[in-house]
């Protein structure tokens, strides 16, 4: 009787939730302490990041403009060559999975773990045909292996339009970056050195035709949110501040390159506020893994990545919410651009981006994608260092 009631509050929590607003919570001052109420005395959470600034007198309150503008998505699945760095399970998988299912041309799995990679390969190619899913093996923390994965599929497909990687699911070495050259990007983190490389091969710059690059990230949550959030990262990779400051530095206009980040969530966009002090349970995050990390079931992925495809900014940040929530398309966050910024909450109330859910796998053929060279003389641009 306890358990049923239990699940009968969720269900009715959950109609309730989405019949008001499923987009905000009302209520969220419950979760965590209101901007006006937190004190310079007050120590902060071991995760929250950057100088206090509450103490300022002028605040710019920020209402960020609303992506409903776009009519035309920007970038479909279709006839799309893909390279997914992690794509043995997980999240990659299931983007692999749901590309094939739009229509992609191919899409690339570069893991380390080749039996879990080959088996990926296998399974994807079963059901969608032969090499449609191709496996590699790379290393996504040895830049020389990331630029050799991409110099092998442009040898085969002359483009690549999507890159995704997922650092919660690789194995990240103590040992400093492995670099092609002796320069500076030996003190990158793996996210910078993958976005790096990737706008070298898909920015219209050098030849590519411009894409999309998507970084995923587990997180506890968002401390300060909705005015001022900052997330609290399950895994070691910084990936929105990573990520907010590469657009900046590469623009879409003069690369043709978007860079968004898919933030995974094992709570809902309601309750992804955090307190300003953490509860007890939260205070070792290595011991209490679970309550952190998101359930093995990542196949939300791979509609919130088609979505952010179609309709993303470049530097925007997306929340994937967990299974049990009724919305499968992922929730656009909000950042301040700067310290003395604040965004009004007005923002989440908004109409979200429109979605094209047709399937266009049934009425996709090989003919429609362009013709490609089987017996194109291609020859890596540089060794590949093992």
């Amino acid at each position: 009787m306890i358990i049923n009631s239990l699940l009968r509050s969720k269900v009715l929590n959950s109609i309730n939730l989405s019949k008001s607003n499923p987009r905000f919570d009302r209520n969220f001052s419950k979760c965590h302490v209101l901007f006006k109420d937190r004190k310079k005395s007050r120590k902060s959470w071991f995760w929250q990041k950057g100088e206090n600034n509450d103490n300022k007198k002028e605040v710019t309150m920020v209402t960020p403009k609303n992506c409903a503008d776009t009519l035309d998505p920007i970038l479909e699945a279709e006839c799309t060559v893909a390279i997914i760095l992690g794509g043995s399970s997980g999240a990659g998988y299931a983007a692999a999975d749901q590309l094939l299912s739009k229509g992609a041309r191919a899409t690339i799995i570069g893991d380390n773990d080749v039996r879990r990679g080959k088996l990926a390969a296998d399974k994807l190619c079963m059901a969608y045909g032969r090499e449609r899913a191709i496996f590699k093996k790379c290393d996504a923390t040895n830049e020389c292996q990331v630029d050799g994965i991409f110099c092998d599929t442009l040898c085969k497909y002359k483009a690549v339009d999507i890159l995704l990687s997922d650092f919660d699911t690789i194995p990240v070495k103590s040992h400093p970056q492995i670099s092609c050259d002796n320069s500076a990007t030996n003190n990158w983190n793996n996210t910078m050195t993958v976005v790096h490389t990737g706008v070298k091969h898909i920015g219209k710059e050098n030849g590519g035709r411009g894409g999309i690059i998507v970084s995923c990230a587990s997180i506890l949550g968002l401390v300060g949110f909705p005015e001022a959030p900052e997330p609290v990262y399950c895994g070691h990779e910084p990936v929105v501040e990573t990520m907010r400051s590469l657009a900046k530095e590469y623009p879409v206009k003069k690369t043709g390159v978007r860079l968004v980040t898919l933030c995974m969530s094992n709570k809902s966009f309601a309750n992804i506020g955090l307190p300003e002090f953490p509860p007890e349970e939260f205070k070792n995050l290595e011991i209490n893994k679970e309550l952190c990390y998101p359930s093995d079931d990542k196949s939300r992925v791979g509609i919130a990545l088609t979505h952010a495809m179609a309709w993303a900014s470049n530097g925007s940040t997306w929340l994937v919410e967990p299974e049990p929530c009724l919305r499968e398309q992922p929730v656009l966050l909000h950042f301040p651009e700067e310290k003395n910024q604040r965004i009004d909450t007005k923002i989440y109330d908004t109409v979200t981006c429109p979605v094209a859910t047709e399937n266009h796998c049934a009425k996709i053929v090989e003919d429609k994608c362009p013709p490609r060279n089987p017996n194109l003389d291609c020859k890596l641009k540089k060794e590949v260092k093992k």
